[in-house]
C-alpha cells in the first residue's frame, strides 16, 4: 500500500508589524475617502457613504474622517505630535457621540445614534435632565481633548479682562493704544514736545503751564549711558522687548519649561488577592512543641505578617543558648512542612530580646511599587535621592536614601530579582528628580534590561552595551569627580548640596551609575576598572556620584577586598551557596531566600541584615513611564566625549598596546644573557612571574624574541648591535638611555 504523501502547506507568513502597517494604510485611505464624500456627494459611492454616516450621527459625522486618520497614525507609531495622541482619538470619538445626542435634545436634526441616546435619557431623567447631562459631557470631552482645566480657563479670562481694562484706562487718559511710546535720551528740556506723549500735546497747547494742569500725564525719560551719543533716540517696540528678554535670559537648560514628574496613573495598582499563610496559630504551636522536644522552653510572643514570610517571635526561657535554637532550623522546617523546605532563624531580632523564626507563606503576592511610593515613609523623605526597597517581615514599608549609602553592591543568582530591583531604584529617582537634578549612566552588557531607558531626558550618555567602553566611562567619572572637587574648593563648601544651595539652583546634578553585571565589564580591563571603582567609592560621595553595582555570582576575583571595603551598603538576593552569601554580606542567610525579590539589605549603619520583599515593576509600567518621558518635550543632553580616546590608558593586563616600564631593561638583560625566559627576568628584574610572562609576550610581539617551542629555548632575533637576524627590527623605539649600538 502506497504511503499517502503530505499535502504541501501554503501559508502566507506576514510579520505582525507588516499587518499593522497594512491596516493603518487602509484606515488612512478610508479617512480620505470619507472626507472627499462631504465635498463631492453626487458620486455613487460618496452618496452611499454620506447616507450611512449622516443617518447615524447627523452633522457630527464630520469628525469621522479625522478620527479614522488619527487612529491610523497611532497604529503606525511614526508621528509624535500633540494632535496624534490617544487622548485626542478618544476625545473626538466621545465628542461625536455626545454632540450628536445634544443636538437631538435641542431639536436639531441628528442621526439615529444621537436620537436613541437622547430618547433613552429623556425617558430616564426627563428632557431637561437629558440636556444638562449631555451638555456637561460635551464640555468635559472638550476639556479632555485640549488638556485644560477650569483654573487655566479662569486665568485666561482674567488675563483678557485685565487687558481690556488696561486699554480702557489708557483711552480715558488720552493715550493712543496703538501708538509707540517714544523715549528721548537727550538733556532734559520741559519745553520740548518730544519729551511728552503724542496723546497729551493737545492738552499742553490749551494750558502752557504743566504744573497747573493735573490731568497732564507725566513725561518719561531714560538717563543716558556715558558711552551713548546725547542726541540718540530709542524707540521701544514689542520686537525690541522680546529681543532684550532673550539676550538677558540665563543660558540654563530647560529654563523656559517646567518639569512635571510622571503621573502615578502610569503605575499598576496593588493586588487585592489574599495571601495564604496557612494555619498561623497551629504553626505557632508546632514550633513550641518542636523546641520543647529538644529541651528548649519557649513561647510565641508575637507574630509578624510579611508579604512573603510570616515571622514568629519566640521568647526563650532563661539559660537557653541562641546557638542551640539556630542549629534546629532544619528540624523546625521538617515539623512545619515548610513550602520551600527551609526556614530562616534571626537570633536575636534587632531591638528585641526575641528570636525570630521566618516561615515562608503558602502563596506570595508581589509588592506594588505604587503602594510603597505613595506611603508616608516615602512622602516624609526630604531627599530627592530616596528609593523604594519594599516591605519587611512585619509588612512595614521600607525606603532608603542613596546619599546615606552612598554606593550599593547587589548580588544574586538568575531569577532572584536583581533586575527588577534596579527598575524600582530607577523609577524612584525618575519620579522624584527632574533631568536637571539627576543624571543616569547605564551599563548593560546583557542588552535586555537597561536598554529600555534609551532616549529618556535623564541620560548623561547613551546606554553602554559594549564592555570595552566601560573603562573609558569610569575614567571619565574619575575626572568629573576631580573637577567637581575643585569647584567645591573654590566655593568653600563641603558637598554638592551646599554648592547647589549657594548657587541658588541645581547647577550640579547628581550622577547615578547603574551597572547590570560587574563581572562582564571587569573582563575588559580588570585593573583599570577596579582602580576607578575604588577611587569613586572612596571620594565620590561628597560630589553626588553614586555607584550601583550588580553581580550574579559574588566571587572573590571580581569583588576584591578594596571594592568591598569601600562599599559597605549591600543587598543580597537568593544565592546558590553559603560561601556566596558570606562573600556579599559576610554572613550566611542569603542561600535560604525565596527568590523573586526576597532580599537581605545591609545598610552601612547596621551590622545585621534586614529581610525585605522588593517592590515589583512590570514591563508594562516600564513601557508607560519611558514613553511618557520621551514625549515630555525634554531631549537628553548626551555627552559623547565620555567615550572618546577609549583605548588610552589601557592596562597591560587587558592586552593594551602600552609597554611595561621595564621593557627596555628586559631587552638588555636578554641580549646580555643570550637567552629569554620568565625565570631569568624574575631573577634579574626582581619581578613576579605574571609580569615577567607579560614582558615576554611584549618582546615576542615586538620581534625581539621568537615564539615558544615547548621545552626549547626561545630564539633571540636581535643582535647586540640592534640588527635583526630574521626580520627588520622596526617596532622598537629605543630611548636615549638604552640606545643599542
Amino acid at each position: 500500500m502506497a504511503k499517502r504523501g503530505r499535502k504541501p502547506k501554503n501559508k502566507v507568513k506576514v510579520s505582525p508589524e507588516t499587518t499593522k502597517s497594512v491596516f493603518a494604510i487602509f484606515l488612512l485611505m478610508a479617512a480620505v475617502i470619507v472626507l472627499i464624500s462631504f465635498f463631492a456627494p453626487d458620486y455613487a459611492l460618496n452618496k452611499k457613504i454620506q447616507k450611512v454616516i449622516l443617518g447615524l450621527f447627523g452633522w457630527a459625522a464630520i469628525f469621522i474622517p479625522f478620527i479614522m486618520a488619527i487612529g491610523g497614525l497611532l497604529y503606525l507609531h511614526l508621528f509624535k505630535s500633540k494632535i496624534v495622541q490617544l487622548k485626542t482619538f478618544l476625545g473626538l470619538l466621545f465628542f461625536m457621540f455626545f454632540a450628536s445626542s445634544l443636538a437631538s435634545s435641542i431639536g436639531i436634526k441628528s442621526g439615529k445614534v444621537g436620537n436613541s441616546v437622547d430618547e433613552f435619557l429623556s425617558d430616564s431623567i426627563s428632557s431637561g435632565g437629558s440636556f444638562v447631562m449631555l451638555f456637561a459631557l460635551t464640555v468635559a470631552t472638550v476639556f479632555f481633548i485640549f488638556n485644560v482645566s477650569f483654573a487655566q480657563i479662569s486665568e485666561f479670562f482674567a488675563f483678557i479682562l485685565e487687558k481690556l481694562s488696561f486699554k480702557k484706562e489708557k483711552k480715558s487718559r488720552g493715550f493712543s493704544v496703538d501708538d509707540d511710546i517714544k523715549i528721548s535720551t537727550g538733556s532734559p528740556n520741559p519745553d520740548s514736545d518730544e519729551f511728552v506723549e503724542d496723546g497729551a500735546k493737545d492738552n499742553l497747547e490749551d494750558n502752557q503751564d504743566i504744573s497747573e494742569n493735573p490731568e497732564t500725564p507725566a513725561t518719561f525719560e531714560v538717563i543716558p549711558s556715558l558711552s551713548e551719543p546725547k542726541s540718540a533716540k530709542l524707540e521701544i517696540t514689542p520686537e525690541a522687548i522680546l529681543a532684550t528678554a532673550k539676550s538677558t535670559k540665563p543660558g540654563l537648560p530647560y529654563s523656559d519649561r517646567v518639569w512635571e514628574n510622571p503621573p502615578l496613573d502610569l503605575l499598576s495598582d496593588p493586588s487585592t488577592v489574599p495571601i495564604d499563610r496557612g494555619d498561623v496559630m497551629e504553626r505557632a504551636k508546632i514550633i513550641v512543641a518542636t523546641l520543647r522536644s529538644f529541651g528548649i522552653d519557649s513561647k510565641v510572643s508575637e507574630i509578624n505578617f510579611g508579604p512573603s514570610v510570616t515571622q514568629y517571635a519566640l521568647e526563650a526561657g532563661s539559660g537557653v543558648r541562641i546557638a542551640k535554637v539556630a542549629n534546629l532550623q532544619n528540624d523546625i522546617a521538617l515539623a512545619l512542612a515548610s513550602p520551600t523546605g527551609s526556614v530562616r532563624i534571626e537570633a536575636p531580632i534587632p531591638g528585641k530580646s526575641l528570636i525570630g523564626i521566618e516561615v515562608p507563606n503558602n502563596t506570595r503576592v508581589p509588592v506594588c511599587f505604587k503602594e510603597i511610593f505613595n506611603s508616608d515613609a516615602m512622602r516624609g523623605m526630604k531627599s530627592k535621592r530616596g528609593i523604594v526597597l519594599g516591605k519587611d517581615v512585619s509588612g512595614a514599608h521600607v525606603v532608603y536614601d542613596i546619599a546615606k549609602m552612598p554606593h550599593l553592591l547587589v548580588a544574586g543568582s538568575t531569577g532572584s530579582g536583581k533586575s527588577v530591583f534596579l527598575h524600582s531604584l530607577i523609577f524612584s529617582i525618575l519620579y522624584r528628580c527632574s533631568p536637571q537634578e539627576c543624571k543616569f549612566l547605564f551599563i548593560d552588557p546583557k542588552r535586555v534590561e537597561l536598554v529600555h531607558y534609551s532616549g529618556i531626558p535623564h541620560l548623561l550618555a547613551p546606554v553602554v552595551t559594549e564592555t570595552d567602553k566601560a573603562p573609558a566611562l569610569f575614567r571619565w567619572l574619575v575626572s568629573e569627580m576631580e573637577k567637581r572637587y575643585k569647584l567645591l574648593e573654590q566655593a568653600k563648601v563641603r558637598n554638592i548640596d551646599g554648592y547647589n544651595e549657594k548657587t541658588g539652583f541645581q547647577v550640579m546634578p547628581y550622577i547615578v551609575v547603574v551597572v547590570d553585571e560587574l563581572a562582564e565589564i571587569m573582563i575588559s580591563d580588570p585593573q583599570a576598572v577596579e582602580k576607578s571603582i575604588v577611587r569613586l567609592a572612596q571620594l565620590a560621595r561628597a560630589v553626588g556620584i553614586h555607584l550601583v553595582l550588580t553581580i550574579q555570582r559574588p566571587s572573590a576575583d571580581v569583588l576584591t577586598g578594596l571594592i568591598k571595603a569601600n562599599i559597605p551598603c549591600r543587598i543580597a538576593f537568593g544565592v546558590t551557596s553559603q560561601v556566596d552569601s558570606r562573600v556579599i554580606i559576610d554572613q550566611p542567610g542569603a542561600e535560604k531566600l525565596l527568590g523573586k525579590g526576597d532580599m537581605l539589605f545591609v545598610p552601612p549603619d547596621a551590622a545585621k541584615p534586614v529581610r525585605i520583599q522588593g517592590a515589583f515593576v512590570s514591563e508594562k509600567e516600564i513601557a508607560n513611564v519611558v514613553a511618557y518621558l520621551k514625549q515630555s518635550g525634554f531631549e537628553p543632553e548626551l555627552n559623547h566625549e565620555i567615550f572618546e580616546n577609549k583605548d588610552q590608558g589601557r592596562s597591560l593586563a587587558a592586552g593594551g598596546e602600552g609597554k611595561d616600564p621595564l621593557f627596555d631593561e628586559a631587552i638588555e638583560t636578554i641580549l646580555s644573557a643570550q637567552k629569554a625566559s620568565a625565570s631569568l627576568l624574575q631573577r634579574r628584574l626582581q619581578i613576579g612571574y605574571a609580569r615577567a610572562a607579560r614582558i615576554l609576550d611584549e618582546l615576542e610581539a615586538s620581534g625581539v624574541i621568537g615564539s615558544a617551542q615547548g621545552s626549547k629555548p626561545r630564539d633571540i632575533l636581535v643582535s647586540q648591535k640592534g640588527q635583526s637576524t630574521h626580520q627588520e627590527f622596526d617596532n622598537l623605539a629605543p630611548q636615549e638611555e638604552h640606545v643599542i649600538y
